[in-house]
């Protein structure tokens, strides 16, 4: 596989962050079914990035960052079974070797998921 450029780069960037935008907090209240819709689709690529090392060198830290993102506006209650896929592969980036990627899943873990419910962000203004 050919190394991506840093328009590519940029590109999935900004991806990831109009995902969280369009599809994130507010959205998922209105249409759940079609939040998952989306998510299913991009699951092997959320997985493969946050799970493996491909955003580990730093020319892929603003990629990371808006993986977290993605990730933190996404977020959906746990199901009685299992924790949602956000929760889940915010776990595995929480020792990614980027800073402020590693405090933005350790602020998401930390506040967003209490009691299997998805906090709002909203009430992150109260803390």
């Amino acid at each position: 596989m050919a190394e991506p450029t840093d328009a590519q780069i940029t590109e999935m960037h900004a991806v990831f962050f109009a995902i969280g935008d369009c599809f994130g907090a507010s959205f998922g209240v209105r249409d759940r079914s079609y939040l998952k819709s989306v998510r299913d689709a991009i699951t092997p690529i959320l997985t493969d990035l946050a799970q493996g090392e491909r955003t580990h060198g730093t020319r892929f830290f603003p990629v990371a960052r808006a993986l977290v993102y993605l990730l933190t506006f996404t977020a959906q209650d746990r199901d009685k079974e299992r924790t949602d896929l956000c929760e889940q592969l915010l776990e595995a980036m929480k020792e990614h070797p980027d800073d402020v990627t590693r405090a933005f899943c350790d602020w998401t873990l930390s506040f967003r998921f209490t009691h299997g419910k998805v906090q709002s962000l909203m009430r992150a203004a109260e803390s």
